[in-house]
């Protein structure tokens, strides 16, 4: 009789393990997801914080280097480039291509809002209105066809916004 007694005693308590067991596991699953979740907040921030730093490089470079300024108003009145100023701009604008295709990637891996990729979505027309100089090399760029075949939303933007200045 005491045997069984016993062997209930330690069934209960074999029991009561597994079911802390399980609560257990349910807890540290749910810590899991919510660090998984952060992990995701804390990689689109940084995704988006580096995005805007590019745009902020590029337009520091126009703050920060005379010679940018003139070339950024020879490009905005569309006026004749030495050929310095053409490497220069052309160097310029692979920077910009780079951020506007790299941009719909960050954006199909979930790196960056919708709401950040559809404002960079019109980067390209801002831009080529506001420095009509750059869309021959634009233009070039996009003629390029090994940048631009991975982006084909920002491809189609920048094709829209180039037939809109007039290339």
């Amino acid at each position: 009789m005491e045997l069984t007694k016993l062997n209930q005693w330690l069934t209960l308590a074999a029991n009561v393990g597994v079911l802390l067991g399980i609560v257990f596991l349910s807890i540290e699953i749910d810590q899991q997801g919510k660090s998984i979740d952060q992990a995701n907040r804390i990689s689109i921030a940084t995704a988006e914080t580096e995005l805007f730093s590019r745009n902020i490089d590029w337009f520091d470079s126009i703050i920060d280097n005379p010679e940018m300024a003139e070339l950024s108003i020879k490009l905005a009145t569309n006026q004749e480039l030495s050929m310095v100023e053409r490497a220069r701009t052309s160097a310029w604008t692979n920077q910009v291509f780079q951020i506007w295709l790299s941009s719909e990637s960050y954006y199909e891996n979930g790196l960056i809002s919708a709401d950040i990729f559809e404002a960079m979505l019109g980067a390209p027309a801002g831009i080529m209105s506001q420095f009509p100089g750059m869309v021959p090399f634009v233009e070039y760029m996009y003629g390029v066809g090994s940048l631009v075949g991975t982006a084909p939303t920002m491809t189609a933007r920048i094709r829209e916004a180039l037939d809109e200045a007039g290339s």
